[in-house]
This record gives C-alpha cells, structure tokens and sequence, in this order.
C-alpha cells in the first residue's frame, strides 16, 4: 500500500449546529474506527454534548393560486403544476432545556433568494439563544440553493411568494410538532432575507411574536422601478421587470411596504390582538438597499399603530418598534469586530426582552462566583 505522509493526507471537515468546524486525517488503511482529528475550532466553555442538532421536512400542499401569478396557474411546467412541497429545516437545541410542549421561544431565520444556500453550519450566536432557552432554526426554503438549481428557479420572477409560503409552513410545521406555538415565534431575515420576514408579517402577523429586520429589502417595488438606481438592472433577472404589466401586479402582491396598511384594522379587529413587535436597521451608506426602505416601512408600520390607538388607546397593545440606522456602516453593518458584536448584542437584548427570558450564566453578562441573579 502506498504510504502518504501526515501532512500530504486529505481531510475530513465536519461542521453542524452543534459541533464547531472539524477536520480529520483520513485514514487510508481504514484499521481505525474513529478518524484521528487534525484540528478543531476552538471555542472556550463549549460541549457539543450539551446540544442537539436535526433535520426534518415541512410538507404541506401549496396553494397555486396563493403562490403563483395567474399566467401560472394552468402550466404543465413540473416547476410549477407539482403542488405537493416538503420543505427542509435544521433544527438546535440545548438538550437540558428542550420541552416539546409547545412552551419554548422559537428563532426562525431565513433567506431564499439568489440561489444562495442556508449551510447548517455552527454559529456561535445560534448556540447563544439556544443557551437563553430558544429552538433555533434554519428554513430551507425555495429561492435559494439549497437542493440545487431546480429549488432556486422554482421560486423568482412570478413565483416568488413561494419563498414565503414556504417559510411560514416551516413556522407551522414547528408549532405542529410542539417545538414552539404560534405566537411564539421570532423570524429574523436580512436584505432579501428581511424582504422574505416583512412579507411574511404581512401575511400571518399573528403567528409571529417578534420580527428582526437587517437593511431589509423592503420596498421591491419601488427600486425596481427606479431605472436610475445603479444596481436595478441586473435586477431584473431575480425579480423581474415592474415595467411589465404581470410583474407589476404580482411584486406589488408581496412587496412589504405596499402590502402594510392593515395594521390598524388588524388591532382594531379583535380586542386582545398583538402585533409583532420589530427591530429594523438600516446603514447610511448602503448602496444595495437604501436606508430609506426600512425608514419608510416603519413609518407606515408606526402609523397604523397610532391610528389604532387614537380610536381605542385602551384596547390596542402597542407593540415595541426599533429603528436604528448606523451612520458609518453599508448593507454589511458595522466592520470593526468590536462594532460588529455591539450589533448582534442588540438583537440578542431586543429578542430576550421580548421573550423574557432568563440569562445564562456567562452568555449575557459574568457574574462572580456566589453573586445572586439579576
């Protein structure tokens, strides 16, 4: 047999949601059970042990005429015509924490444009809201690349609420397993990914207790009609062109900022009802999704809140809306690595606020050996 020198030996890499970045010398005898580790991501006061990691699949049968434009509904396109959907999702959990009662909190992330894929990677931020009694999970939905290109080309132009549907079906799917409730649930997108959170408010605001939104995309209708703005062009190929009848109607279906005018009558609707509260950020100089979008889907938003409580201020919960536009960054936030985790501290307070939930000794803040709980 030939025999290769440690150095010059492939690797192995292994990375889940529960176990930092792995490698391994492959073994070309193949005499051990176990592959010796060449190396692992450090990470202080980290036990893989201590959490769980798994995949399952959200079917449902999608609506065609919910999801498709009408020039759609009659195509013998498989893309198209198959109405049965199965959806993958990635699941993390801290073992000693985990109730499958329906009581626990539930971080639901998503993107699902461009093809890109949602890896199922470790993060530490995904460990994190674990450690504060959170599900994380990662829907993998149709936009993106994660089963390929078919998934991706399955849901762009005008079948774009695909990736919406899907997302909130992945919502339902947790609450149906008693991983979390409906009302109970925190989704969190960024750039087409905030897009995919704000369509989905729009469409089930009560199934969601909170919404972070980075530098999202919100007003797709009107950058796509903005000829003008450098990067609305080569646009065209993920959304489409507005300047098209069919494309006009359809993205103004879903574009978050046209689509927000119900918050009034959705509080005035029912005494009781609770609108998800809402982080949003948004950079100065972001040339890829101007500040101004968020800026202008939270006005609206705050405006349907105060017009809700001008006409019953004893009957509206008034839910919390933070808008915080960084006057030094672009679309990727902050760049320093100390700026960078002030940000994510930020979603971290606004999400254990709005759930209440309990700190973690050493996660949010070191407490001294013997000290009491604040």
């Amino acid at each position: 047999s030939l025999a290769f020198p440690r150095l010059l030996s492939p690797a192995q890499v292994l990375d889940t949601p529960a176990q930092p970045t792995t490698w391994y010398d492959w073994d070309w005898a193949g005499a051990d059970d176990a592959l010796p580790v060449r190396k692992q991501k450090e990470v202080p006061n980290y036990d893989p042990e201590e959490y769980h990691t798994e995949r399952f699949y959200a079917a449902y049968t999608e609506d065609k005429q919910l999801a498709l434009h009408e020039t759609l509904h009659a195509s013998t396109d498989p893309k198209y015509s198959d109405a049965a959907v199965s959806v993958p999702v990635t699941v993390l959990y801290k073992k000693s924490l985990f109730r499958q009662d329906g009581s626990m909190p539930l971080l639901l992330e998503g993107y699902g444009s461009y093809g890109i894929s949602e890896d199922p990677v470790w993060r530490n931020t995904h460990t994190l809201y674990a450690d504060l009694g959170f599900v994380v999970a990662t829907a993998h939905i149709r936009g993106g690349g994660d089963l390929g290109e078919p998934w991706y080309q399955a849901a762009k132009f005008l079948s774009k609420k695909r990736t919406f549907l899907d997302f909130i079906a992945v919502a339902d799917k947790l609450a149906e397993e008693k991983y979390t409730s409906a009302g109970n649930v925190a989704i969190v997108g960024g750039s087409a990914g905030g897009m995919l959170v704000g369509a989905c408010l729009n469409m089930r605001p009560a199934l969601f207790k909170a919404v972070v939104a980075h530098v999202p995309f919100v007003t797709v209708l009107d950058t796509m009609l903005d000829g003008d703005l450098p990067l609305t062009p080569g646009e065209f190929k993920e959304w489409g062109n507005p300047r098209d009848e069919h494309y006009f109607e359809y993205m103004r279906s879903y574009c978050p900022y046209e689509n927000c005018r119900f918050v009034k009558d959705f509080l005035l609707a029912r005494r009781g009802n609770v609108f998800p509260s809402i982080f949003a950020t948004a950079g100065l100089s972001d040339y890829r999704v101007g500040y101004y979008e968020a800026a202008k889907w939270v006005a609206r938003i705050r405006s349907g809140i105060a017009a809700a409580k001008a006409e019953a201020p004893d009957a509206v919960n008034e839910p919390l809306l933070v808008f915080e536009t960084n006057m030094a960054a672009g679309h990727a936030g902050a760049s320093g690595r100390f700026d960078r985790l002030k940000e994510v501290s930020r979603d971290v307070a606004f999400l254990a606020t709005e759930f209440a939930v309990q700190d973690v000794r050493g996660k949010l803040y070191l407490r001294a050996e013997g000290e009491e709980g604040r």
